[in-house]
C-alpha cells in the first residue's frame, strides 16, 4: 500500500479533512492528523493492524495537540475523554482505485465514515529542448516571461518532485524531528566545532541545510536560482548513472515562479506540522560553502505530491507556477564542458577535493583521442643509472 493518504472524516456533527502518513520501517504504525475550521486541531499516533481479511484496524495511542505555530506535540488525554478515546475504533480497506475507506466508532456510539485517496505523484508537462541553444532560450524566456527564480534539475524525465526523505519511505515528521535530526544535530556540532541551538530558526534551517548537503534524507527538495546549475546536476547525475539507468532518454529541469514561492513564504516554517504544507526556506549560507556556490534555496514539505499541490493552486488561481523543460541525456558532454566554461563544474560547485575529483570524472568519461603526432621530447632522456647504484 502506499504510505500517504488524504481525504476526510465524517462524525455526527461534521466532516473533517485528514491526512494519514506512515513510515516504511514502522508499519504496525501511522499518524492520522485531523483538521477543520470549526474544531480543535489533533493528531491520533494509531496502532495499525492487518486482520485475517485484509482489513486494517486503527486503534488510537497517544494524542497529539497542535502549538501556537503549528507544530505538533504528545499531551495527555483529559479525563473526561479517556474512556471514548480508549474505545475508539477504525477499520479500513484498500480499495482497488487507490482509497483507502471504511468507518469509526466508539462505545458512546458516534462514529462515521472515512474516505481517504492516496498521493501519487501528479504529471508535469514539459517542453522538448532538442538542443542546448534550445535550452538556453526557454531559461531566458523563463527569467523574462514567467517570473521564474527557483530552478531544480533530475537526471531523468521520469523522476518526480519527491523528497529524499519520501523516496526512502518516510513521511512522518514528527517523528524524524524527534529521532534522526536529534541524532544528526549531536554529530554535526561535534563534526563542526560549534553550538547549534535547535531553538533558533537561523540555526536549525542551518542544519537542515546541512544534512540535505551531506546526503540525510530530509523533507527538503534542493533548487536553485540559476537554471544553468539545475542542468549542471541533471546531467551530472545522468553521466554518473548512465550504467544503472540504461533506459533514460531525457534529462528535466523543472522551473517554478516568483509568485508561488512569495505566495507560499511564511515567517517561521516548522517541520512536523499539523497538516499538509509547502513552504519555501532560504537558508543562510554559513558554515555551508556548497548551499553557496550552487546558490541553493529550498522548498520544504510533508506533501509526497508536490507538483500535485502546485497544479491545485494554479488552478484555483487561475496562473501557471511549475514549467519543465527536457533535453536528451546524451548531450550530457557537450552541455557539461559549456557549463565548465561557464565556470559551472564539479570543483566550483562542491568546493574541495570531493569536487575536483567529480570534475575530473567528468572529463575521463568524455574521453580524448590521442593527437595524431605524438610529442617528442626537447632533449635527450637521462641515462640509466648503473645497476645497484642510487
Amino acid at each position: 500500500m502506499d504510505l500517504q493518504y488524504f481525504g476526510t472524516i465524517e462524525s455526527n456533527d461534521r466532516t473533517v479533512e485528514a491526512m494519514l502518513s506512515m513510515d516504511v520501517d514502522r508499519p504496525a504504525e501511522c499518524m492520522l492528523h485531523v483538521w477543520d475550521a470549526g474544531a480543535p486541531q489533533k493528531t491520533l499516533l494509531c496502532e495499525r493492524h492487518i486482520l485475517d481479511d485484509g482489513a486494517h484496524l486503527l486503534i488510537p495511542r497517544t494524542l497529539f495537540l497542535v502549538a501556537e505555530k503549528g507544530g505538533i506535540y504528545p499531551a495527555p488525554v483529559p479525563e473526561k475523554d479517556r474512556a471514548n478515546f480508549d474505545s475508539t475504533r477504525a477499520m479500513l480497506r484498500i480499495g482497488h482505485d487507490g482509497t483507502y475507506h471504511g468507518s469509526w466508532v466508539n462505545d458512546t456510539g458516534a462514529g462515521g465514515v472515512i474516505r481517504l485517496q492516496s498521493s501519487t505523484p501528479t504529471e508535469v508537462k514539459a517542453v522538448d529542448c532538442n538542443h542546448w541553444a534550445d535550452f538556453r532560450e526557454w531559461a531566458n524566456s523563463m527569467r523574462r516571461d514567467k517570473q521564474a527564480t527557483y530552478f531544480r534539475g533530475h537526471g531523468s524525465s521520469k523522476f518526480a518532485l519527491t523528497t529524499t526523505l519520501q523516496r526512502n519511505g518516510r513521511n512522518r515528521l514528527e517523528r524524524y524531528c524527534a529521532e534522526t535530526l536529534q541524532q544528526f544535530h549531536r554529530h554535526a556540532e561535534a563534526a563542526l566545532n560549534i553550538r547549534i541551538d535547535m531553538n533558533n530558526g537561523d540555526d536549525y534551517s542551518m542544519l537542515l541545510g546541512l544534512a540535505q548537503h551531506f546526503g540525510l534524507p530530509t523533507p527538503l527538495l534542493d533548487w536553485s536560482t540559476s537554471p544553468y546549475v539545475a542542468a549542471f546536476f541533471a546531467f551530472a547525475d545522468a553521466l554518473e548513472n548512465r550504467d544503472a539507468r540504461p533506459g533514460i532518454e531525457k534529462i528535466r529541469i523543472f522551473a517554478l515562479t516568483e509568485p508561488f514561492v512569495t505566495n507560499h513564504r511564511t515567517p517561521s516554517v516548522v517541520l512536523p506540522y499539523f497538516k499538509p504544507y509547502v513552504s519555501p526556506l532560504e537558508m543562510s549560507f554559513r558554515n555551508n560553502p556548497r548551499l553557496y556556490a550552487q546558490q541553493g534555496c529550498f522548498i520544504v514539505t510533508n506533501h509526497s505530491d508536490l507538483s500535485g499541490v502546485i497544479r491545485k493552486a494554479e488552478l484555483e488561481n487561475g496562473k501557471e507556477y511549475l514549467f519543465a523543460a527536457d533535453m536528451p541525456a546524451r548531450l550530457a558532454e557537450e552541455v557539461l564542458q559549456d557549463l565548465a566554461y561557464m565556470g559551472l563544474s564539479g570543483a566550483t560547485l562542491f568546493p574541495g577535493l570531493d569536487g575536483v575529483s567529480r570534475m575530473l570524472k567528468h572529463e575521463m568519461a568524455f574521453g580524448h583521442p590521442a593527437p595524431e603526432v605524438v610529442t617528442k621530447p626537447t632533449q635527450d632522456p637521462p641515462a640509466v643509472p648503473d645497476s645497484g647504484s642510487i
